[in-house]
């Protein structure tokens, strides 16, 4: 069933532009499957003593307006169904007040071992999960939008940027935390363009240490954006960032 809490975000959760970061509201999102998990009794400290953890695997995220600090909204996070190994969640965001919605977004995740990192099947979970079937968001982030390959010939030449995982940047499951990967994003795409929305798909880990090497490619209504990490030689992340909202 869907969880409603209200949210707020504050100067730091803003950029130099005084938006709302698409990590601070990847962070919110990511409190608010937590709470959910934890009316069902399994908050992240009874997942980890049972040695499971979910990681997240895809995010898309379509934003219809600019998000500010300091307005009152309310936020739905609602666990809609399992396809195979996968959980799928989807989020609301609304202003307060009106109920209109700002913010859509649909999300993928998976349980694993804490200690060997093994993808395990939802009938490892300790506890059972309702879920709403029908969905309210308009798309879902198992159809992934992404191209196959970064294609350098559909825009300007690529950029390259190389970032380390530095201990500030680790969370509670030891590795990158999956909202600084939105961070990544801003930093590399052009500065020039407003976005309404973009997708992540989490293909490896990154850990203490790791070194990721981003590269980009821009065409007239998208970036490309992938990370291979040198370290482990094996690619991290790939996601694409849009002009429009879907």
């Amino acid at each position: 069933m869907a969880l409603t809490k209200k949210i707020c975000f504050y100067g730091y959760d803003a950029d130099w532009r005084r938006k709302v970061k698409a990590s601070s509201l990847m962070r919110q999102m990511q409190q608010a499957a937590e709470d959910d998990l934890a009316q069902y009794g399994m908050p992240y400290d009874v997942l980890r003593s049972n040695k499971t953890v979910f990681v997240l695997s895809k995010m898309l995220i379509c934003m219809d307006r600019d998000i500010v600090p300091y307005e009152p909204l309310l936020l739905t996070t609602i666990p809609k169904r399992i396809h195979g190994a996968s959980f799928v969640r989807d989020y609301l965001l609304a202003e307060e007040g009106t109920d209109k919605v700002i913010m859509r977004a649909s999300s993928v995740w998976a349980l694993i071992d804490f200690d060997s990192r093994k993808l395990l099947r939802p009938s490892s979970l300790c506890g059972v999960i309702p879920h709403e079937e029908d969905t309210k968001v308009g798309f879902e982030a198992m159809r992934t939008l992404l191209p196959a390959t970064l294609d350098t010939s559909v825009g300007d030449k690529k950029i390259t940027d190389t970032r380390r995982v530095y201990p500030s940047m680790l969370d509670e499951n030891s590795h990158l935390n999956n909202c600084l990967y939105a961070d990544l994003l801003t930093d590399i795409i052009s500065r020039e363009k407003e976005y309404g929305s973009f997708q992540i798909n989490f293909i490896s880990e990154a850990v203490l240490d790791d070194e990721i090497e981003i590269e980009s490619v821009r065409s007239d209504t998208f970036e490309y954006v992938k990370g291979y990490n040198k370290t482990k030689s094996k690619p991290c992340f790939e996601a694409a960032v849009f002009d429009k909202c879907f």
